[in-house]
């Protein structure tokens, strides 16, 4: 069964943030096109490793640029990728906030 419009799978793009500092350097994210948060690149289990991509903020987003153009995601890409997942918490954070204010007036909490 096929449809006319399938619904397009959200680009993803690989993201350093300033936050995401460890010991031996930063830890790239990964930013789903429209979807709250990000996932850092930390291992899965007891035997994995986070990904480190750089000493500096310049070098890993240096190493991130490179990653995500490999990928065919430019550097204004990734941008959009982050500011609709950034939006998309706003929005997720916001509607939540809304819904605990009700449940208080309702003196449900």
């Amino acid at each position: 069964m096929s449809t006319d419009n399938p619904t397009p799978t959200p680009r993803w793009c690989y993201a350093v943030f300033e936050t995401q500092r460890a010991e031996r350097g930063y830890i790239p994210s990964v930013v789903t096109e429209g979807e709250p948060g990000h996932q850092p690149l930390i291992g899965r289990d007891d035997l994995s490793e986070p990904w480190y991509w750089g000493q500096t903020f310049e070098d890993a987003r240096s190493v991130c640029e490179k990653a995500n153009a490999e990928r065919g995601i430019s550097v204004e890409d990734a941008e959009h990728i982050v500011a609709s997942s950034i939006a998309a918490q706003i929005g997720q954070d916001a509607r939540r906030d809304a819904q605990r204010q009700r449940m208080q007036q309702l003196g449900m909490r």
